[in-house]
């Protein structure tokens, strides 16, 4: 069965814990409900960073939108548990991946894909991040999971493959590459995550690479871009405050209540959550197959979520 898991809600003015083992049931609903709203959040990332690419450029992006996001984050530090030992490893591991590698990737992806291509593309995510929790967070899912999860992965393949009519772009290749880091962040994070609050770890995470962003930023900053498109300037706004930040508070506390491996398979639905807000904010093309496919892939989450996973106390 599922270890027992504390989860902390503050700390240096006294530590309120929920203890979730009490109710299994209550505990992965809870996870579930988090992990959610992590989704939804994420889902926007993509067009919001189609929309940042208007007038800035993708390296810019990546380290301007962890900037906002740490500025934003330092209040919170005062009341985060201070990691110990390999937990600063952890954290600076993670943000390596989340921080650096998978924004950057993306946004070299997106300068040559539509953002609802985009989102399907990382419609692979889930998967790779189960591989990254049996392999870095102590989680054993057993082969009704594995056969959900790729059941739900092929059906996000298929639809790739119709969606972009066979034709593989180089930002494909770049997307895959920020989905691959994406999930050894997640597994990291959510490992984390049973021993800090899950808005901690992201705090901590971008504290850690603050003097690297900091620079970056400066390094980057071009003259021209005080003139950019207030459109612009909500995209990567966007992704600094939610994307970077707030959806991580949900996301993180929903992979350490629910655990790595069961909460990732939400993601498979930020596909079509992805391509809707396209169809809304960039008025990309919205078909009624899409429809289809996020049926057959929200009953294979439904259907996974149900899997036995064993997971080790940390």
């Amino acid at each position: 069965s599922d270890a027992a898991i504390s989860f902390p809600l503050s700390s240096k003015a006294g530590q309120m814990t929920v203890q979730a083992n009490h109710n299994p049931r209550w505990q992965h609903l809870i996870g579930w409900l988090l992990g959610l709203t992590g989704v939804i959040i994420f889902s926007a990332s993509l067009p919001a960073t189609k929309l940042a690419l208007i007038d800035f450029e993708p390296w810019f992006i990546t380290t301007a939108r962890a900037l906002i996001a740490t500025f934003a984050a330092l209040p919170l530090i005062y009341f985060a548990p201070k990691p110990q030992g390999r937990e600063w490893r952890d954290l600076a591991l993670s943000g390596l991946c989340l921080i650096f590698a998978f924004p950057g990737f993306m946004a070299l992806g997106m300068q040559t894909v539509d953002a609802g291509h985009g989102g399907v593309v990382v419609g692979i995510l889930p998967l790779f991040t189960a591989v990254a929790a049996t392999w870095l967070a102590g989680e054993r899912p057993s082969w009704a999971f594995w056969f959900w999860a790729i059941a739900g992965a092929a059906a996000v393949v298929i639809f790739t493959i119709d969606f972009a009519h066979f034709s593989i772009s180089p930002g494909d290749l770049w997307l895959l590459l920020s989905t691959v880091c994406c999930a050894i962040g997640y597994a990291i994070s959510g490992k984390l995550a049973r021993r800090l609050p899950g808005w901690a770890v992201i705090a901590w995470s971008l504290l850690i690479y603050l003097p690297v962003n900091l620079l970056c930023s400066v390094w980057q900053w071009q003259s021209n871009y005080i003139e950019a498109s207030m459109v612009a300037w909500g995209g990567l706004f966007y992704v600094g405050l939610f994307s970077m930040l707030a959806g991580f508070f949900a996301w993180n506390a929903g992979l350490a209540i629910g655990g790595v491996a069961r909460i990732s398979q939400i993601q498979l639905t930020q596909t079509f959550f992805t391509i809707l807000i396209a169809w809304f904010v960039l008025a990309e093309p919205f078909e009624f197959k899409t429809i289809i496919f996020a049926l057959i892939v929200a009953l294979t989450v439904l259907f996974g979520r149900r899997a036995k996973i064993v997971r080790r106390n940390p």
